[in-house]
């Protein structure tokens, strides 16, 4: 079994504030609080991973209706188009946004 360690963590101004009053509530000290909470971010693969991916499952299904929508209303072939269009405007937005990322800004 590993070495316990000591991690410190800096929590300040409103958000201590708040962490405090959640551990309170839960007859915990901050920092068992805070373990806890580390603890099962940890385990359950995170909310914001885990909200990423319901949002990603939200896009594509809004995408698929839009598509057989599209295909109905205007035929398929400008429907590929504008498909083709959506495409072309979302790769160079990603890339701007990767290489803004990257860039370390």
């Amino acid at each position: 079994m590993a070495k316990s360690g000591i991690l410190r963590a800096r929590v300040e101004g409103l958000l201590e504030k708040r962490a405090k009053a959640k551990a309170e509530a839960l007859g915990l000290s901050l920092t068992d609080y805070l373990t806890g909470l580390v603890e099962r971010d940890i385990h359950h693969g995170g909310t914001a991973d885990a909200l990423a991916r319901m949002g990603a499952e939200v896009n594509l299904v809004s995408a698929m209706m839009i598509r057989r929508l599209l295909r109905n209303g205007i035929g398929d072939e400008e429907a590929r188009t504008l498909e083709a269009t959506a495409k072309e405007n979302a790769a160079s937005i990603i890339e701007t946004i990767l290489k803004y990322q990257t860039s370390g800004q």
